[in-house]
C-alpha cells in the first residue's frame, strides 16, 4: 500500500509560484520549466474543485457564476493541454499561465489550505464568498443586486 500524499499546504504553493517567477526571470532549461508546470499543475488540480464548489453555490445564470465558470473553464483547459511545449519560449509563456491561474486559485480560494487541508473536505463557505454572505443575497436566495431582475 502506498502512503497517502502530503497535504498541500498555501506555503507549499507560494513556492512553487515563487520558483515559476524566479524562472522566469533567469535562464532556465526546458527540464526544469517542465518540472515547474508540473508542480504548478497538480497544485491547481487540488484548488480546482474548492473553486468549482463556490461556482456551484451561486446563482446559475448570473454574471459573478458566468464570470467564475468561464475562468475556471480556461484554467482546466490549460492544465488538462496533453502537451508539454517544446520550445524554451513556449515553455516560459506556459509556466508564467500556469503560476497566474495559480496565484489567482490560491488569493481566492486557498483558504482550505491554509490549515493543511488538501480541499477535498473543504468547507464549502470558505474561500471567496466567505465573509461576503458566501454568495447570497440579503433576502438568502443566492442571487445578488441586478441579477434578482424580473423574468430571471
Amino acid at each position: 500500500m502506498s502512503a497517502a500524499p502530503a497535504p498541500v499546504t498555501a506555503e507549499a504553493v507560494r513556492a512553487a509560484i515563487d520558483r515559476a517567477e524566479q524562472l522566469g526571470r533567469a535562464d532556465g532549461t526546458i527540464e526544469q520549466l517542465h518540472a515547474v508546470a508540473g508542480e504548478l499543475r497538480g497544485h491547481i488540480r487540488v484548488l480546482l474543485p474548492v473553486a468549482q464548489a463556490e461556482a456551484d453555490g451561486l446563482w446559475k445564470g448570473g454574471v459573478e457564476w458566468y464570470t467564475l465558470v468561464s475562468r475556471l473553464g480556461g484554467v482546466r483547459r490549460a492544465v488538462d493541454a496533453d502537451q508539454e511545449p517544446s520550445g524554451l519560449l513556449a515553455a516560459h509563456v506556459r509556466v508564467q499561465l500556469l503560476s497566474r491561474d495559480c496565484r489567482w486559485l490560491l488569493d481566492e480560494f486557498g483558504t482550505a489550505l491554509v490549515a493543511g487541508d488538501t480541499g477535498r473536505e473543504a468547507d464549502r463557505g470558505a474561500g471567496r464568498g466567505a465573509g461576503r454572505g458566501a454568495g447570497r443575497g440579503a433576502d438568502g436566495s443566492g442571487q445578488r443586486g441586478a441579477d434578482r431582475g424580473a423574468g430571471r
